[in-house]
């Protein structure tokens, strides 16, 4: 099944579910549950297409729930959690219901293999979504919503990253990708409509790159860190907002991630993305003809990324999301734009190191 995903770009804010009240949110909840779970505290995380809400629940009354499922998809980690994200999708993503589900059978699977990601919570029925109804202002609004384990911890986007965090996070990206190089759904509702999203540029060579299901949005308000204390570190402990994964280009994951990290090391944004192209690389081997399209990738990236937010601005200029970042992108798209390939290649080829075997056309 093949599934379009033009609402996740150049999207207005239209079909966004409205804000809500504790109270209403305790009657959404009971609703998916089919039982009464106390909500003990909540608020919304800033977004502006949906809406999420930190529910922190009754412990008791969660342990009991999840009693009533033996199912092997409900292990002890989740047993122990308390607090939890509703998130309550837009209007537009109800004709897509299988897609999303299909997200978070992915999740639920790389939590499995021990990465520390969000995992639905069960719903009855051997369901992971509902579509639930919302009433405000004299409308009825058919939405999308599912719950899942809230991931402690900070952004990667509150400190500032050294080179070395760079190549343990291309490193994580590339443990994440070495899982899911192995994952079928057995539907494959999971394939999204992606290609049209590149330029003429990847026309010629894209038969050349290899396919699997990709986070596709692992960028430094998606990668959970914590410090170490024995170390004096950071390390990277999790990563969350799986809303975006599709099935494409492996490389686009790389590609995607380098542009963000060229934004949150905008002093040497270059030297940033190869060590973070080193790290993966070290776990999951490129080819060459991979390696040699990251330029255009990560350039393609944030010339949508800005003109997104240009587009949503037009229609929001309050909304903080939005705003965020957006002069750092057009700083870095211009940067990466007016840098010659020779000379990007020839930073990120030092350090990689001349033995690569990327570093050489087969």
């Amino acid at each position: 099944v093949m599934a379009d995903t033009s609402n996740t770009t150049l999207n207005s804010t239209s079909g966004r579910p409205p804000s809500l009240s504790k109270q209403e949110l305790q009657d959404i909840l009971t609703f998916m549950l089919g039982k009464t779970i106390e909500i003990k505290y909540t608020t919304g995380f800033p977004s502006y297409y949906d809406r999420n809400y930190y529910l922190e629940l009754d412990k008791d009354q969660v342990i009991k729930y999840l009693d009533g499922f033996k199912t092997p998809r409900v292990n002890r980690q989740q047993k122990i959690d308390s607090c939890y994200v509703l998130k309550i999708l837009n209007a537009k993503e109800t004709v897509n219901l299988e897609v999303n589900t299909a997200r978070l059978n992915v999740m639920q699977f790389l939590h499995d293999q021990g990465i520390r990601c969000p995992c639905p919570l069960p719903l009855p029925g051997q369901h992971r979504v509902k579509v639930v109804s919302i009433s405000k202002e004299n409308s009825t609004g058919q939405y999308i919503a599912y719950l899942i384990n809230f991931i402690e911890g900070q952004i990667l986007s509150t400190i500032h990253p050294d080179n070395d965090l760079f190549y343990r996070l291309g490193k994580f990206a590339g443990q994440i990708g070495s899982y899911l190089k192995y994952y079928q759904e057995d539907d494959r509702n999971i394939y999204l409509t992606a290609f049209e999203r590149l330029s003429k540029f990847f026309k010629q060579d894209i038969v050349n790159f290899r396919t699997m299901v990709i986070h596709n949005d692992i960028n430094d308000q998606n990668i959970i860190i914590k410090f170490n204390d024995s170390s004096n570190k950071y390390d990277i402990s999790g990563i969350i907002d799986f809303s975006l994964m599709v099935s494409d280009c492996m490389i686009f994951e790389l590609g995607v991630m380098i542009a963000y990290v060229m934004l949150i090391h905008d002093i040497e944004p270059f030297e940033a993305a190869g060590y973070t192209i080193a790290g993966f690389h070290k776990v999951f081997p490129l080819t060459h003809t991979e390696y040699k399209a990251l330029h255009k990738i990560a350039t393609s990236r944030l010339l949508l990324s800005v003109i997104t937010a240009h587009y949503e601005l037009t229609k929001d200029t309050s909304n903080p999301y939005i705003l965020n970042y957006y002069q750092e992108k057009c700083k870095i798209f211009n940067l990466l734009n007016s840098t010659s390939e020779i000379e990007t290649y020839r930073i990120w080829d030092d350090i990689i190191g001349p033995e690569s075997n990327i570093l050489m056309e087969k």
